[in-house]
């Protein structure tokens, strides 16, 4: 195996001359997909004075530099760009939309934006979310602040002997 599973960085081989290139290399790849910040999620043509560490998703197509690159993590170190193939549950902060997404495999879909409250469709806590409760709670307890005109909540039992209570 020459690089490592989970973020392809290169490993140090046995007799492997300059290993403090490796070394490096693996370095600045964690420097750029750990806690990922990405300039632009749509652009096709590189910048044209990016600083050293930006990165950013090439879209389609990839143009320039980027040819060929299309869905690459592309990272400017070093006054080149290094590519990087984004994972399935990477997380990236998309910088000019000022929004938190997450690569699903095949694209970068939306998990919230910064300072919105209806970021979600469903959210399921402790459990899973359906179109009928699209708020699901698994929990020993919860709060609920009213807004609106009705707020409708279903208690459902773990037993016939247990309680289910709602407290006003």
């Amino acid at each position: 195996m020459d690089s490592s599973p989970k973020l392809d960085l290169p490993l140090i081989l046995p007799q492997q001359a300059q290993k403090h290139v490796i070394h490096n290399e693996a370095l600045a790849a964690l420097d750029a997909l750990v806690h990922l910040i990405v300039e632009s999620l749509g652009a096709t043509l590189p910048p044209l004075t990016p600083d050293d560490g930006d990165c950013y998703i090439v879209a389609d197509p990839g143009a320039d530099a980027w040819t060929g690159k299309t869905g690459k993590i592309a990272h400017w170190r070093n006054k080149g760009w290094r590519f990087h193939s984004p994972r399935t549950g990477f997380v990236a902060y998309i910088r000019d939309q000022a929004q938190l997404r997450v690569f699903s495999g095949s694209e970068w879909l939306s998990l919230s934006s910064i300072g919105d409250q209806n970021g979600f469709e469903s959210l399921g806590i402790g459990t899973t979310a359906d179109p009928g409760n699209p708020l699901s709670v698994r929990a020993s307890g919860s709060l609920f602040n009213h807004a609106g005109s009705d707020h409708l909540v279903m208690v459902n039992r773990a037993g016939p002997a247990d309680t289910a209570s709602l407290i006003f």
